[in-house]
This record gives structure tokens, sequence and C-alpha cells, in this order.
């Protein structure tokens, strides 16, 4: 029996019963209303199993788990994942692919201290959306490596230093580590339309001045914005050993991105890694200048016997250029963000040629001209 929404996001509860229709190494697979085959549940624990290893040998482990661990909540090494139907309101499917929520971690005693009183399941879970599952099988695949991160998140910031990881943060960690199993553990490469970078990279060529790298509001823009930022770090920063030291300090947000950055490249923080994101939305190709920052460039770590490979990818020839905003444009920017402009009367030009660029009054706003 597992305690789930009547309707997606709307604080209400029942108590429903699910099937154990499949079981790995490191995951079981309840299926609830059993929409799901045993093939199609067989296939997500196995794939559960490959992500598993890998993740953890990263990001560290869900509470209670690990070699030395008890088991957590549910006392179960294993992570439980129930796949039900989620629905809205008016009983359509609701669009998300899946969720974790750190209730579950809580007794009801305390979640009955809670506005909303959610309902808990005491265990090592995260919920996958059955409609996803037998529609879109690879998307979900890489979905359990964005939901286990989360998981792991919940306890190496939360649970073992008391520390609060805002939502951005979390999202970006999730989908640095979709970008490293896709296509390196998964099978799901670039030109495959559930590969991470390839799902989000042309939302965010057009819409990145729409929000910014520290702002979230759950829309397409900010998932976008997420990926195409870890994309960017991982590629110019160390690959998966910074999203293993970032996982594995006691801080969050700003700060835990810093000081990974630093372990790597040591004066490096946050801050200066921003300033040179302009750079990959610009150098591509045959178009990169000598030391610029790309998002093509391909970076394979070994780490505890695991290789993880994040590849290249060449933005303006596979996803086009990015949007680009008339240089006189007045728009305002958003927190930690980049916006790019550029004038026609800049472009073909032979022989001497000069520009005019005059300082933002804003001393928050970093100017750079860059020549493609």
């Amino acid at each position: 029996m597992f305690w789930v929404e009547s309707h997606y996001n709307s604080s209400g509860w029942v108590e429903k019963p699910a099937a154990l229709m499949a079981t790995g190494e490191h995951g079981n697979i309840w299926v609830m209303d059993s929409r799901l085959t045993e093939a199609q549940a067989q296939a997500l624990a196995e794939k559960f199993d490959i992500i598993y290893p890998a993740a953890t040998n990263i990001l560290g482990y869900e509470y209670g788990g690990g070699p030395d661990g008890d088991g957590g909540k549910d006392g179960d090494p294993k992570i439980q994942i129930l796949v039900y139907d989620m629905l809205d309101a008016d009983g359509k499917e609701a669009m998300v692919a899946g969720y974790f929520w750190g209730k579950d971690f809580y007794e009801q005693s305390v979640l009955d201290h809670w506005p909303t009183r959610p309902r808990t399941n005491l265990a090592e879970i995260f919920y996958i959306n059955a409609g996803v599952v037998i529609r879109n099988r690879d998307w979900i695949f890489s979905t359990l490596g964005h939901e286990l991160q989360h998981m792991v998140n919940f306890n190496m910031k939360r649970v073992k230093h008391d520390v609060n990881s805002a939502a951005w943060y979390n999202e970006l960690l999730s989908a640095m580590t979709q970008d490293l199993i896709d296509e390196a553990f998964l099978g799901i490469p670039l030109d495959n339309p559930n590969n991470t970078i390839k799902a989000r990279m042309p939302r965010y060529r057009m819409n990145y001045n729409q929000i910014g790298v520290t702002e979230w509001d759950g829309s397409s823009n900010a998932y976008a914005t997420a990926v195409a930022f870890g994309a960017y770090l991982l590629r110019n920063y160390g690959g998966a050993d910074l999203l293993k030291n970032i996982l594995a300090n006691d801080k969050t947000n700003i700060e835990s991105i810093s000081l990974a950055l630093d372990e790597i490249s040591p004066g490096m923080d946050f801050e200066s890694a921003l300033l040179r994101f302009g750079e990959a939305m610009i150098f591509s190709g045959s178009l990169i200048p000598d030391g610029a920052n790309t998002f093509d460039r391909t970076i394979t770590t070994a780490i505890n016997g695991f290789t993880y490979t994040v590849y290249g990818f060449d933005l303006w020839n596979i996803f086009g250029q990015p949007l680009l905003a008339p240089v006189n444009d007045p728009n305002d920017m958003h927190p930690h963000s980049v916006t790019i402009h550029d004038s026609s009367a800049w472009r073909n030009i032979r022989g001497d040629f000069s520009i005019t660029l005059e300082k933002p009054n804003d001393p928050n706003v970093e100017l750079y001209l860059m020549v493609r």
C-alpha cells in the first residue's frame, strides 16, 4: 500500500495498492493499477541497475544506502520506484515524468505539522509516471538518473549537513547527472530526441535570456537553463570530477559550486565561471579561439573504475545560432544570466573597422566584445 496524491500536485491523498512487478539488484519496481507489462517493468529494473552504481560512485548514496548502509527508512537496501498514472484535476495525464519528494524521509507525526499535511511512505522512494513509461522509455530511463540525484542530494545535503538546496541548484545537478549517464551508460546519443542535451538545448538557444541560472520557476525555460549551464560546467571545468566535488562538500548553491570549482581550478569560483559562459554560446566547431570555453569539448574522467564521458557538441551547427538581440536593445537582464547582442553593420567587414562600446551603468553587469 502506498500513499499518492489523488491528482498530481493537488495535496489530496489516497492510499492504494501496488504490485511488485520487477526487482533488480538496486531497485524494486512497484506498479499501481497494473498499466505496465512485466517486460516494461523489468526494463526499468535493468536500466536502474546500470544507473545506480555509476551515479552513486560520483554522487554519494541515498539515506541508509551504500555498502555500510542499513537500508534507510524502510530497511530495504533497494530503492523503491513506484509507477502510477499521474493525472491532473481534469483526469488528463500530468506533464511530468517523475519526481522525488523528501517527505518520505519523515514520520507522519512530523508531516502533520506541515501546512499541506502530505502523507509519508517512509521509504527511499521516487515516483514515475506510467503513461510516459509506456510512451517514451528512453526519456524515463534518463529520468531515473535525474530523480536519483534528487534523492542522494537530500541525504548528502539536508540530512548529513542540515543545509537546504535551492531548486535551481538541485535541478542543475540532476541535469548534470543525466548529461553524464545518457550516452555513456544508457546509450542515448545526442541524435536521440530523449538525450537531455538534444531535448533542452534548442529551447535554451532561443530563450536563454528569459531566466537566470539561479532562478527557478519550474518552466521549460528553467530546465533548459539548468541543462545548458550544467553542460557548460562539465565540459570546461573537470567533467564528472566537478559533480563529485559539488555533492561531497557541506555547502549548497553558489557556495557549493564555488568550492568544487576551486578544487578543480584553484582560484575559480561560480561568478568567474559565469563570466565566461557567453564564450560557450559564441564559439563552436572550427571557430574556437585558443583557450576559449565552449560546449564543443569532450571530457572523459575515470573514477573508481568507472569511465564518465560528456561529449562535445557544435552548438551553432547542430542546434542553430543563439538568439542575437539588436545591439541597441535595452532589455533587462535576469540575475546570473547572459544576453548576446549583434549588429548587421558588423558583418562581412573588410579592412579597418572601429566599434565604440559604452560601459554599462550597472556595476553588476560585465560587458565583453567577442568576435566570431
